[in-house]
């Protein structure tokens, strides 16, 4: 996992802020990128920064809290490239800026429904694919995981805790033989800089004493 050049390379939420630095950082690398934001007007604005800088890229507008809809996704992309390489789930809201008595529950239940069970849809359906291509790479970013916790972004605790932990434990599934050694890698958000150098972390046994 020394390189990303060539490597298919999935971003979600990648339509502003850390999603759209993140694919523009790996188009510079050389990956193609399967790109994929629920705003179509900032994901079709990453397009086209990522594609003045040579990158070969797909495009779809995505809700990632809609199960259905990633595994479609994810059966397109690796239709689409042939295979895929590496998977950054980034998709994540704030939640409102509330404490835990004012935030209602719909803010909660939109929020763990985008930044924690979003990521369980992106790993869960884009693992196979990863296994298959023998050098995958998962990613939850902090934009999924709602790093910056404040007393006034009560939302985003349990979705922050869940998406740190995902990893963590996909990594022990490889460890314990669930997934050929070597073949996936995953790092928890907040373990290191966020890829492309993912290729910096440990393969998926080293996380297992974590």
């Amino acid at each position: 996992m020394s390189t990303v050049t060539g490597k298919v390379a999935v971003v979600t939420g990648a339509g502003s802020g850390i999603g759209r630095s993140l694919a523009s950082e790996l188009a510079r690398r050389g990956a193609r990128l399967a790109l994929s934001d629920i705003d179509g007007t900032g994901l079709a604005e990453t397009a086209a920064q990522v594609t003045s800088l040579g990158a070969e890229v797909h495009i779809a507008r995505l809700d990632v809290s809609d199960r259905t809809a990633v595994e479609s996704y994810a059966t397109t992309v690796a239709e689409h490239f042939g295979a895929v390489h590496r998977v950054y789930n980034n998709a994540g809201i704030g939640g409102g800026g509330g404490t835990v008595l004012e935030t209602d529950w719909s803010a909660y239940e939109r929020t763990i429904a985008i930044s924690l069970l979003g990521v369980v849809h992106g790993t869960k359906a884009f693992l196979p694919h990863l296994i298959a291509s023998g050098d995958g790479h998962v990613s939850t970013s902090p934009a999924s995981t709602g790093s910056w916790r404040s007393p006034r972004s009560a939302p985003t605790a349990p979705p922050s805790s869940g998406c740190a932990d995902s990893p963590r434990r996909c990594a022990r599934r490889c460890s314990r033989g669930a997934i050929p050694y070597g073949s996936v890698s995953c790092t928890p958000a907040g373990s290191g800089p966020t890829p492309p150098s993912a290729a910096r972390h440990s393969p998926c046994r080293a996380a297992d004493a974590g």
